[in-house]
């Protein structure tokens, strides 16, 4: 497996490309090539396969090409004929020319057939192209002009002499980047290419295309998109190449010196002028190979030089053994004389040059990850591979014990210098991972990974009686077996029926044997999810039922009495209980039956207990909620033996509400009564509680029960004799409404949009009383959820639904089971198309350029023409890549409002997204500025003891000067004090003063929104007693002074000194001093010396990219010397320094800088005292800004244009070794610097050329922590997360600063588990995208390098849709004019939706609705809003544009 790599082509190789991507380019530059020919016959075509057809345009291009005068042909073929004819003669002509042609005839040329045509004009340019083109130098291309060498071979030949130092394998992928073309223009015409070319690969493709057309007239042949693209060809890369070959004159010496530079920086020690004569004794190559390969052969230079056909086999041997590299010719060819440069030794040194570079290269590149750790059996393992080569071409070999080879897949990392590798092992044992750049073996390279057996979750057995039915809170324990399950990790999840995740209070491990112990929190289902090596466990998917039996309450007579032979009945209430059943069983003496436990009519949750004693006496009872006890369970009953027997009978057990009942009773003699014995009754209802009777004398021994219920519930009726049930006591009777289904009036649409909720009105009104049933079917997904809510009247009825598919829906509407006229209500449901383009965004353009930091930015978005759907957006610094949510409010129906407000200054990114798609000019670039750089400092008078110090300022806009802020503060003063006296002056300038009251320096602090201004730091001295006042400084000062009012100069703020020579100050010596003065232009900088004599002389002024300024002097005499360094013409603090230059010491060679160095390149010519280099024609290019650590870098230093010197490379700060550091020769005077850093944190590395740094001097990379940490990733999601099923909901993911690793995420519900989509947006910031199938609660997983980041596994809660019925608000009705009114809105239990809101005035004009978060709560939103005018108020709030309950709300202003 290789993500690079050659692709040899035959002579026809237009036939081994695969896809069609090559055949589109090669046909574009086939057919640019024809052109660049036809145009100087007047012709050009636009397709190969149609525009040959007739052979004259053939024809016309042999000629051309050919110069010579073509056969006869018909100039205007008109019929098929006439046009095979003219083909004929074309081919005639062509093979004429020496071109051998194969398989092509010209009935293919008339029948367009492509891949042939294709192969003919690969046959012309070869001949007339490739072999005809010459070299200002090298004659014709090497092999062109016979010896049996392809035009391939030729050309890469050729390239090779042409870029000695760059590694040319191919014609295709080595040149997707731009890099060689780059070289290869650079070497033809030098300066062409500019020292920063573009860093993404297709714009360095287009900036080399551009070059070569412009400064070597070369042709666009490839466009830029086909040269970067992979799929390139080599036939239209060598077409191109080949107008390259015949430019200009490469002179030889160019590359000998080049070659012969390199060489010297490899053996400095051997003094080799040539490639003839000094390399006959055979010890350079031995040399060279130990220099390339260290340890190869270090007593290379106690060779014998008599030896050289022995040295010379050393070498060959050396460089086969250590550098993998076949040098072609023998030892004994070499050692013979007149062996020169053209024949042997340049060629065999470039070819090992190359093959140092590629050993240098492979030696940079890293291999680290879990997959090189160990692997299990059909999961999938990756690791990450990092280079630091401009161009590499990686490849990986993976076969398992057996040698079977492992396929594998290559993706991008985080940069273009980094590749990812996945791959899934089929195996157990150990597998072989060969790593190799440029074909070379990396560091550990190959290394051997484990393969263990794959975890088999379906082996772990779960079990345990905290798996059953459980008590709430209290303590559970339930075991796992997974001894035999193979590696792995236990986890176990918990959710509850409020979607909260109950913590598992440990894990106990013995040899695979884990027992688990949790605690319930709420009654209801606890759904528990067992899984090993992330797999779920098979039977631990089900649901725990979690009760608390001391909820259920008894009541009722059967609970007090009881009477033999007869029905005894008591309730029990469960609601509070939990899920679950109902056991009793009663006994008298030894005998034990169960009782009868059935479900009343209203609510499944209250029972009804019924028993029949047999025998008079105690009656014990034991109650058991889902098999547990009861608190208490334990019930005893006294029970009696009827004295009379008797019967207590009902009609029917459903009755309107107002009649009354009748119940007939009649008692049958039998045993004694005493003799104040009566008949008894009582009624209660479920609902109502005990309701009144009556109880009525008929006859001998019969009696009549009345009642009359004022309300309809369900009642039990007790009838007793003598205080003993009677036979069929109690009764139930159901109390209900009249009922009249006809009169129900249902109205509602005809037709709908998906997604779109949907109303229907139903007026029970005159119905009666009944139940409302409502059913809705849909063609996708059956019965789907009806939401219904009281209107303005409890007689009327609001229905919502929200359709899920397309096509016809049916409505079904019921009044206590009998359909309402209409019923069944047909829908017609259309699909909304969806198009975030024409989403309208409008915003103030002027705040993106320039937005204050403290004010918010809003954009306001119509989506009228867009479809319906959901917003969702974030903002990313620039600075930081921060993630930070963004605030998106409805406030109509199609109008939404975003608002951000800025933590911090910088450039943020606004991502916004409508559904799944960006909207338009997304994402947004946002410059937050503290406006401070609007401020300015225009003059301080310094004052005395009792005389004000006044500052003059200028504000951009004084309107706002409340967000400035004056300080003064003196040594004596422990805080600084508040500068409060400043006043608006004519000018239109603001005066601040002062008035101090001791002696001594004042610090004064100029602020803008808690920002300093520039030069708004500046120190005064307070003289003890008045002073005459100098004139006070306006504007800039300029120049030096001598006067004694030098102190009293306004000095720079924002410069320090930070480190100085001035301790070794001697007569020729460097003197330097350096200042930190962030944001400040080099020009501005000056420094100026005074000599002892007074002689002034201006000093050398360095910067680099961190803010820091060097000033260099070289002092030439002894004595005292002045150093004076200003910005814009201002002192800065501590100005002028003075030091002393010492007599320069005997034989010392200045500058004392070069031999102080600690780590210097020795690839440099050294330098004389007399003729220094130029440092400031140095340059540094390809510095890193963050890189990881254990990665390493590299930076390159160009001195070819600054004269003779040495480079030097020191440490200047932080946690890097000196020994961390190396130098080698990229070329003459071009050095490559390479950092290996252990430690993180910020470096700054000195570099400097004949001893003086060069610009951008000290180097600064910032070296990041490499060890994944997943508790520094940031997820937008609130947990628990609401989305709407069958909808793509997005999840951004910033994982900056947690080191290397790979993002995954997971969506997983007991049946249901997928991957994310994930797609890198910036960065470091991912969007992931997850769809739920159906209604449920889901674990949404995401990990970081293998760990879980902050709040995963977050739950999920896919609801059907969103319900605008259970939106609560919270107002009141009255305010006042002037103030805010604020209303709560609650959308916690509403699903997911937009919340908008709008308010009219009492003229009916619309009144801006301020949406902000409650910071109390996720889903609370304050609305508020300022009334202006007494009256009644209309404020209409809607949740997905559906009116909430109670809206539009009246409010009466005052």
């Amino acid at each position: 497996m290789a993500n690079t790599g050659d692709s040899d082509a035959q002579s026809a190789g237009y036939l081994t490309s695969t896809g069609t991507d090559w055949i589109r380019i090669q046909r574009s530059t086939f057919t640019n090539w024809c052109n660049e020919h036809l145009r100087k016959k007047g012709r050009t075509i636009t397709d190969l396969a149609s525009d040959l057809k007739d052979g004259v345009v053939l024809i016309l291009l042999v000629e051309e090409l050919s110069k010579k005068s073509p056969p006869r042909y018909n100039m205007n073929p008109k019929i098929k004929p006439q046009m095979l004819e003219n083909s004929i003669a074309a081919l005639k002509f062509i093979s004429n020319q020496g071109i051998k042609l194969v398989n092509i005839g010209n009935e293919d040329i008339y029948n367009g057939q492509e891949k042939l045509i294709l192969g003919l004009i690969w046959a012309l340019i070869q001949h007339f192209q490739i072999k005809a083109r010459k070299t200002g130098a090298h004659g014709k291309l090497p092999g062109t002009g016979g010896g049996g060498s392809s035009a391939k071979d030729a050309m890469k030949q050729w390239l090779v002499e042409v870029l000695p130092n760059k590694n040319v394998r191919n014609f295709t992928r080595d040149w997707n980047d731009g890099r060689l073309l780059l070289s290869l223009v650079d070497a033809l015409q030098p300066g062409a290419v500019s020292e920063s070319p573009p860093e993404d690969p297709l714009e360095r493709c287009r900036y080399a295309i551009d070059l070569a057309e412009q400064h070597l007239q070369v042709p666009r042949l490839l466009q830029a998109e086909d040269l970067c693209n992979p799929a390139v060809d080599e036939l239209s890369v060598m077409t191109y190449l080949s107008y390259f070959v015949s430019i200009g004159d490469v002179e030889d010496t160019g590359d000998v010196d080049q070659l012969l530079n390199w060489v010297h920086g490899r053996l400095p020690s051997c003094n080799l002028t040539n490639f003839d004569s000094d390399w006959h004794s055979g010890i350079a190559l031995v040399g060279l190979v130990d220099s390339l390969a260290p340890g190869a052969y270090p007593d290379w230079r106690d060779l014998n030089p008599a030896a050289g056909e022995e040295n010379f086999q050393l070498g060959i041997d050396l460089a086969r053994q250590h550098l993998d590299v076949d040098l072609e010719l023998a030892a004994e060819e070499l050692v013979a004389s007149g062996v020169g440069n053209d024949l042997g030794f340049m060629p065999l040194i470039a070819e090992l040059q190359t093959a140092g570079t590629e050993v240098e290269e492979a030696r940079e590149c890293f291999a680290f990850g879990d997959g090189l750790i160990d692997a299990i059996v059909g999961q999938k393992a990756s690791f990450t591979v990092q280079h630091q080569a401009l161009v590499a071409h990686i490849s990986v070999e993976i076969v398992t014990a057996d040698g079977t080879p492992v396929a594998g897949q290559v993706a991008e990392g985080q940069s273009s210098q980094e590749l990812i590798i996945e791959y899934t092992p089929l195996a157990e044992g150990p597998c072989r991972i060969r790593v190799m750049c440029n074909a070379r073996n990396i560091p550990n390279s190959p290394f051997t990974v484990p393969v263990l057996p794959e975890p088999d979750a379906n082996s772990c057995r779960v079990y345990g009686a905290g798996l059953g039915t459980v008590v709430v809170n209290t303590i559970q324990e339930f075991k796992v077996d997974a001894h035999k399950a193979g590696p792995g990790q236990l986890k176990v999840l918990l959710q509850d029926v409020k979607c909260t995740t109950p913590a598992v209070q440990s894990i106990a491990n013995e040899d695979g044997r884990y027992k688990v112990t949790y605690t319930p929190l709420e009654v209801g289902k606890l759904e528990v999810l067992v899984l090993w090596a992330d797999k779920l466990i098979d039977d631990s998917i089900g649901s725990v039922l979690v009760v608390d039996p001391s909820k259920v309450m008894l009541d009722g007579e059967g609970l007090r009495t009881g009477c033999v032979g007869q029905q005894t009945v008591f309730t029990a209430d469960a609601r509070l209980a939990g899920p679950g059943e109902l056991q009793v069983t009663f006994g008298q003496g030894q005998i034990r039956s169960a009782c009868s436990v059935t479900p009343s009519r209203e609510d499944n949750s209250i029972l009804v207990v019924e028993y029949q004693p047999v025998q008079p006496g105690k009656v014990s009872f034991d109650v058991k909620w889902s098999g547990l006890s009861l608190t208490p369970g334990h019930y005893s009953v006294p029970i009696v033996k009827a004295g009379y027997t008797g019967a207590v009978s009902l009609d029917t057990d459903k009755i309107t509400l107002g009649e009354v009942v009748n119940l007939t009773a009649k008692l049958q003699g039998g045993g004694k009564r005493s003799s104040n014995a009566k008949l008894t009754a009582k009624a209660r209802g479920l609902k109502t509680g005990a309701t009144p009777v009556q109880v009525k004398v008929s006859g001998n021994d019969q009696f009549h029960i009345e009642m009359k219920p004022k309300e309809a519930d369900e009642y039990f009726i007790d009838v007793f004799f003598d205080n003993v049930p009677v036979a069929g006591s109690p009764l139930r009777a159901v109390f209900a409404n009249p009922c009249h289904p006809e009169l129900v009036v249902a109205k509602g649409p005809s037709d709908g949009i998906v997604a779109r909720r949907l109303e229907f009105l139903v007026d029970t009104s005159k119905a009666g009383g009944g139940d409302l049933e409502v059913n809705v079917t849909g063609p996708a997904h059956g019965d789907l959820f009806v939401t219904i809510e009281e209107g303005d009247t409890p007689t009327q009825h609001r229905l919502f639904y929200t359709p899920d598919a397309e096509g016809q829906h049916s409505l079904d509407i019921s009044w206590s089971g009998t359909p309402v006229p209409g019923s069944p209500f047909k829908l017609n449901i259309i699909q909304e198309v969806i198009d975030a383009s024409k989403v309208v965004v409008h915003y103030e353009a002027e705040q993106l350029d320039k937005l204050l930091l403290g004010e918010a930015f809003v954009m306001a978005f119509d989506t009228s023409e867009a479809g319906y759907d959901e917003f969702s957006a974030m903002a990313v610094a620039e600075a930081t890549t921060q993630s930070h949510d963004i605030s998106v409010m409805g406030q109509d129906e199609d109008v939404y409002t975003l608002t951000f407000d800025p933590p911090m200054p910088g450039n943020y990114s606004l991502y916004v997204f409508y559904g799944e798609s960006q909207v338009p000019n997304s994402p947004f670039s946002l410059r937050v500025i503290t406006g401070a750089s609007e401020v300015e400092v225009e003059s301080i008078r310094f004052g005395d003891v009792g005389d004000p110090v006044l500052i003059a300022l200028r504000l951009a806009e004084v309107s706002k000067k409340e967000h400035l802020s004056i300080t003064a503060q003196s040594t004596e003063d422990l805080e600084p004090e508040t500068v409060t006296d400043v006043s608006l002056q004519d000018d239109g300038s603001l005066l601040a003063q002062y008035m101090p009251t001791i002696s001594g320096q004042h610090h004064f602090e100029v602020l803008w929104r808690a920002f300093q201004i520039a030069d708004g730091s500046f120190d005064v001295e307070i003289t003890p007693s008045r002073q005459p006042q100098g004139a006070a400084i306006r504007g800039r000062i300029s120049g030096p002074s001598n006067s004694p009012q030098r102190a009293s100069r306004r000095r720079s703020g924002v410069a320090n000194l930070i480190k100085n020579t001035f301790a070794e100050a001697a007569v020729g010596e460097q003197v330097s001093a350096s200042i930190q003065a962030p944001g400040t232009a080099l020009e501005s900088v000056k420094g100026q010396i005074t000599d002892p004599d007074g002689a002034i002389t201006p000093a050398e002024v360095l910067t680099n990219s961190m803010g820091t300024f060097t000033i260099f002097t070289q002092p030439s005499q002894t004595g005292k010397h002045e150093m004076e360094i200003t910005i814009a013409d201002r002192p800065v603090a501590g100005s002028p320094f003075f030091f002393h230059a010492a007599a320069a010491a005997q034989g010392q060679n200045p500058p004392r800088q070069n031999q102080k160095a600690q780590s210097s390149s020795r690839h440099g010519r050294p330098a004389s005292s007399s003729a220094l280099g130029d440092p400031s024609q140095c340059s540094i290019t390809h510095v890193p800004k963050d890189v990881m650590v254990g990665v390493g870098c590299r930076f390159v230093v160009n001195a070819r244009n600054a004269g003779p010197g040495d480079l030097n490379v020191t440490v200047a700060n932080g946690p890097l070794r000196q020994t961390d550091i190396s130098v080698s020769l990229l070329r003459e005077r071009v050095y490559s610097v390479q950092l290996a850093p252990w430690v993180p944190g910020e470096v700054q590395i000195s570099v400097n050329w004949a001893g003086r740094p060069i610009p951008g001097s000290p180097v600064a990379i910032n070296f990041l922590d490499c060890t994944p940490d997943a508790s520094k990733c940031h997820a937008n999601v609130e947990s628990p997360m609401q989305v709407a099923t069958n909808r793509w909901q997005r999840v951004l993911v910033n994982t900056e600063g947690a080191g290397r690793g790979t993002l995954t995420a997971v969506l997983k519900s007991k049946s249901f588990e997928a991957p994310l989509l994930i797609e890198r947006q910036a960065r470091f910031l991912y969007r992931c995208a997850c769809l739920t199938q159906s209604p449920g609660t889901y674990s949404l997983i995401i990990r970081w390098a293998g760990e879980h980041i902050p709040g995963s596994p977050f739950t999920v809660n896919s609801i059907h849709k969103c319900y605008p019925e259970k939106v609560k608000v919270i107002h009141l009705k009255t305010a006042n004019v002037g103030k805010p009114y604020i209303m709560a809105v609650d959308t916690s239990e509403a699903g997911v939706g937009v919340l908008a809101a709008k308010a009219t005035d009492p003229s009916g004009a619309n009144i801006e609705i301020n949406l902000k978060k409650a910071k109390d709560a996720q889903r609370k939103v304050m609305a508020e809003f300022v009334p202006k005018t007494a009256g009644k108020y209309q404020i209409s709030v809607k949740w997905s544009r559906v009116q909430v309950p109670g809206s539009p709300f009246a409010v009466q202003v005052i």
